[in-house]
Parts: structure tokens; C-alpha cells; sequence
């Protein structure tokens, strides 16, 4: 065989061998996934939180094809709420939570992240009585702004509407830690996983969140 033949296997061989250790590293990446609750990062191979019900995927659009997971429930009188996520086929980009409301058979959503960021008001919820939707929905959105935002806004958030409201997120935030537990399958391994103060930085804009989160981890 020619030394220039030789030297061209040898060539093709070790860009295949460079590919293939890209594509897996691609995929391993891909196995990672971040919860949308707290923003823990896990592999779902190993943490096991429970798939979200059929009947609830076929009421609401977008949920008849992929692998989606329930990372918090509360029920309530004006309905069930759910956070949940997962992986559509042919997704190449990053899973983002959704916070559904089953009600009447009908389902309404909203970006999780947007329905988790509701502040109390300094000045306590008024006596006017609304019905109660999705905590946050239509709700006017407050953006901080200032020089260390020079490229545009900043964290957003909006003020809870009513009692009831907060009671929805607490309850979420409350489930999504006993469902959290469960998933890791060891009390001490999501502790570990979930009680840093990183975490506690990222949850500044859900305030709820990160109040739950701190009794939970003390």
C-alpha cells in the first residue's frame, strides 16, 4: 500500500473517531435537562420525576408527541395547576417549563417562569374579588432598568393579584420539593442538589420560590 494511501486512512480514521466523540459530547449534553421549579440541573436517565397524565396532554395543544414530566401539582376550587416540561421530537434546543390550569376540561397556559415570579404587594391584597386564573395572567409586567441593564431590561416579574394567588404558587412551590424528593429517589441527594446559595441567587425573581425553598432547606 503507498505511504500516501496509508497516510490518508490513517487521516480519515482520526477526523471519524474526533466526530464521533463531538456527537457524543453533543449528546451528553443534551441528557441534561433543567428543571423548571428551581433550576436544578439533572439527568433524566437517573432523576425520575412522574410523566404527565395522558388525559391532560391529549386536553391541552402542543402535548400529543414528545415526553413531557409533572414538576409540581395544586388543586384547587377554580381548577388544577401543573408546572411540567419535556422533550418534543426533533427538539434541538433547551427544555422551557409551562404552567397549565385544567379547568372545565379546557386548558390555559402561560411560561412558567412568567406565572413563578409573582411578588406579594408591600400594601396586602385588596377586597376587590376576582376570578381566579393563572397567578400572573395578563398581569403588568415590571422590568428593572438602570446602567447594569445597558443592553436592554432586566429580571422581570409582577405583583400578585390576591390571596389566592399566592396560595397557588406556595402550593406549587410546596409539591414541587415533595415531588423533587421523590424524583432523586434520596432525601439527602436533592437536598444537596437543591440547598445552595447559587440557586438562591437564580430564584431572586420568584420570590415565592425561593421563601419555600428556605424552609425546606433548614
Amino acid at each position: 500500500m503507498a505511504v500516501s494511501t496509508l497516510l490518508g486512512l490513517l487521516f480519515l480514521a482520526q477526523m471519524y473517531c474526533v466526530a464521533a466523540y463531538g456527537q457524543g459530547h453533543s449528546q451528553n449534553r443534551r441528557t441534561q435537562l433543567q428543571d423548571p421549579m428551581f433550576g436544578i440541573s439533572y439527568s433524566p436517565s437517573r432523576v425520575h420525576y412522574e410523566p404527565m397524565p395522558m388525559p391532560i396532554r391529549q386536553i391541552c395543544p402542543g402535548y400529543e408527541h414528545g415526553t413531557f414530566w409533572v414538576f409540581a401539582h395544586v388543586q384547587r376550587e377554580s381548577g388544577d395547576y401543573y408546572v411540567v416540561m419535556g422533550i418534543r421530537p426533533g427538539q434541538d434546543g433547551d427544555s422551557l417549563g409551562a404552567a397549565l390550569l385544567i379547568k372545565d376540561s379546557k386548558c390555559y397556559q402561560e411560561d412558567s417562569t412568567r406565572m413563578l415570579s409573582g411578588f406579594v404587594p408591600e400594601k396586602g391584597y385588596g377586597q376587590e374579588a376576582s376570578a381566579l386564573g393563572l397567578p400572573g395572567l395578563n398581569a403588568p409586567q415590571i422590568c428593572e432598568h438602570g446602567p447594569q441593564f445597558p443592553y436592554g431590561i432586566g429580571a422581570c416579574h409582577y405583583v400578585l393579584r390576591s390571596a389566592e394567588e399566592e396560595s397557588v404558587l406556595r402550593g406549587l412551590a410546596s409539591d414541587a420539593l415533595v415531588r423533587g424528593t421523590r424524583a432523586w429517589g434520596d432525601a439527602a441527594q436533592f437536598k444537596k442538589a437543591v440547598c445552595i446559595p447559587s440557586l438562591e441567587k437564580a430564584n431572586s425573581s420568584m420570590p415565592i420560590v425561593r421563601q419555600e425553598l428556605t424552609k425546606f432547606c433548614k
